[in-house]
């Protein structure tokens, strides 16, 4: 996925990010940074989103937890099953 963002609002929130991480922290996995988006919330995708979710929901050949795959989610307990079979 691409997308833009202004240097200047990036380098504010990474320096804003890094001010709140110790110098030296307990595991090294934790002196980086993760960026993260909720694709639902991104208003230019919902269009392909929604889409997404109605082929999704109509697939009988899917279990929950492959439907849950499909749209970005985990897999949950007991979800290998068709939702048929529930």
């Amino acid at each position: 996925m691409r997308f833009r963002v202004e240097r200047d609002v990036l380098a504010e929130a990474v320096a804003w990010a890094a001010r709140s991480l110790p110098a030296r922290p307990p595991v090294p996995v934790l002196a980086g940074l993760m960026l993260s988006a909720d694709t639902d919330k991104i208003e230019a995708l919902s269009p392909d989103r929604a889409a997404l979710w109605e082929r999704v929901s109509k697939a009988p050949f899917l279990s929950v937890n492959e439907k849950r795959l499909a749209t970005g989610y985990g897999p949950v307990e007991g979800g290998d099953v068709f939702p048929s079979q529930q």
